[in-house]
């Protein structure tokens, strides 16, 4: 939760819009049709922030927004150059992984994958590409790198 608020407190300061949440019975939505359960974190982010609303800060980073979030498949099966499907393919049980922010208009995609119970493990994936690497053990873990501007956000 500490990181979801620093997050939140970096936007403000910047401008960037993330006045717009959800509820959790929006979340419990989401889970149910697809069958997820959210970690405590990445639901914390949705209630707190909830994206950028279509913006992006300085850095070219955007963070979706609950109903912009969705299968990996479905958002980037036929994106990029080389296609982003290539890495798709190789992954474990991509129907589980979802788009939740990304650079560059997709040049870079971060996908979360997401459990049908809950647990302390959802891998964060960098795609780009025909390449993928798992680049956070967790959403919070993930949003430490972007608030450091780390460098293991790229691939």
């Amino acid at each position: 939760m500490e990181q979801i608020l620093r997050l939140k407190a970096t936007w403000e300061r910047r401008k960037i819009r993330s006045e717009w949440t959800v509820s959790e019975t929006d979340i419990l939505k989401f889970e149910t049709d697809r069958n997820v359960n959210f970690p405590e974190d990445f639901r914390s982010y949705f209630k707190l922030v909830n994206g950028m609303d279509g913006e992006v800060d300085d850095g070219f980073y955007e963070f979706y927004s609950l109903d912009k979030v969705d299968d990996v498949v479905t958002l980037l099966g036929d994106y990029g150059m080389p296609k982003h499907g290539k890495s798709i393919a190789v992954m474990e049980n991509p129907e589980n992984c979802f788009v939740f922010a990304d650079y560059s208009i997709n040049l870079i995609a971060y996908v979360i994958r997401l459990n049908h119970i809950n647990s302390k493990r959802n891998e964060i994936y960098a795609i780009c590409g025909g390449a993928h690497k798992i680049i956070a053990e967790s959403f919070s873990d993930f949003i430490s790198l972007y608030l450091e501007n780390s460098d293991d956000l790229l691939i």
